[in-house]
């Protein structure tokens, strides 16, 4: 449901709640996807949705993890309350600017902040029973707008309102779907920087058996026939065992990084069910080899995984490959500019549905 954004100037007068969502059980992970990625193996994506957003309130930890699961790095929720059952992603609708995206509720310390909120950085939020609220919000670019937002039972009231223009947006926030899956992949590696055609990689066969299941966290259904379908990989870890001097190889999803993808030339049934469409991810990749006591990623650039057209969600037995085009990408030892080799090729299966944990 795409609303047309407005901004409606009017004579205040005591106004009814306008926004609800649904709180139960969201997904979490901080922020959503854009609608492109930046440095994603020269394809000319242009990536907005790094975490960039600043803490202003020095109530919130400046060391903050970009892809935050929900809580505080002690994961005590109890300080939030009523409000900690509410934490997650939500796909934001309505007339506000930002709508079709993403925005988060996390707990950062004792504090809950919404991420996210275009034209905002992060917003630490003051709790009061059911009720939360923020003050200097922007919308429009026009600043002084106040947020509140309240618990009904499983939902939230939101709403923003500019007293002293008088003028107020809404928008409807809905808890992301989650797919988790066990999959089977294939990886190639090579640990020298001259090989850049990967003639003398490393070939490993993956599995996620004994490993963190694989979750994607997607826009909710209903699906419209020609609507793109926002999707994150926000976790996935494959492994293979060489033995001698690799001993186990791991790949995963990094997460310091925001591995997100999209579903394009989405086709539904008249009900909303998803029928078909085009899927990939750009996947930011770490890769620990154990026998040699290596860790390296891709750092700043993702790898480009596509599955072509998928018929069901999860897409089950879809290979995601790389476009045949796409060069290897440079692996450096994590957190230096230390290249050391390259990451050659990947293939990613999803294989079988698994319930999700809680998040």
């Amino acid at each position: 449901m795409n609303l047309p954004v407005r901004f409606r100037h009017v004579l205040l007068v005591p106004l009814a709640v306008s926004i609800i969502l649904a709180a139960g059980c969201p997904a979490t992970d901080g922020g959503g996807p854009s609608d492109g990625n930046e440095n994603v193996n020269d394809n000319g994506d242009e990536n907005v949705n790094d975490n960039g957003n600043e803490n202003v309130n020095d109530n919130i930890d400046d060391n903050a993890n970009e892809n935050d699961n929900g809580t505080g790095d002690d994961g005590d929720t109890s300080q939030l309350g009523e409000w900690a059952n509410a934490l997650g992603t939500y796909l934001f609708v309505g007339n506000c600017p930002g709508s079709g995206g993403w925005v988060t509720l996390v707990q950062v310390g004792p504090t809950l902040v919404l991420q996210g909120l275009e034209e905002n950085p992060d917003i630490s939020l003051t709790l009061d029973g059911s009720t939360a609220t923020a003050g200097d919000v922007v919308a429009f670019t026009i600043g002084g707008h106040d947020l509140t937002m309240v618990l009904e039972g499983g939902l939230i009231a939101f709403d923003l309102v500019q007293y002293e223009l008088g003028g107020f947006c809404d928008a409807i926030m809905t808890p992301l779907d989650r797919d988790c899956f066990q999959s089977t992949g294939r990886g190639t590696v090579t640990l020298d920087v001259e090989d850049t055609d990967c003639a003398n990689g490393i070939e490993l066969d993956l599995a996620s058996a004994g490993f963190d299941t694989a979750v994607v966290e997607l826009d909710p259904a209903p699906y419209t026939t020609g609507t793109d379908i926002q999707t994150e990989l926000v976790q996935l870890e494959l492994a293979a065992d060489l033995g001698g001097t690799f001993g186990q190889v791991v790949i995963r999803e990094r997460d310091d990084k925001q591995s997100t993808g999209k579903i394009e030339n989405v086709v539904a049934d008249d009900n909303g069910d998803f029928v078909s469409g085009d899927s990939f991810f750009d996947v930011f990749i770490e890769v620990e080899i154990a026998g040699m006591g290596l860790l390296l990623d891709t750092a700043d650039t993702p790898f480009r995984l596509d599955a072509g057209t998928i018929m069901e969600l999860p897409p089950l037995s879809s290979d995601y490959l790389p476009p045949p085009s796409s060069p290897p990408v440079e692996l450096y030892m994590v957190g230096t500019s230390t290249q050391v080799g390259w990451f050659c090729h990947a293939q990613h299966t999803p294989t079988e549905v698994v319930p999700c944990d809680e998040p």
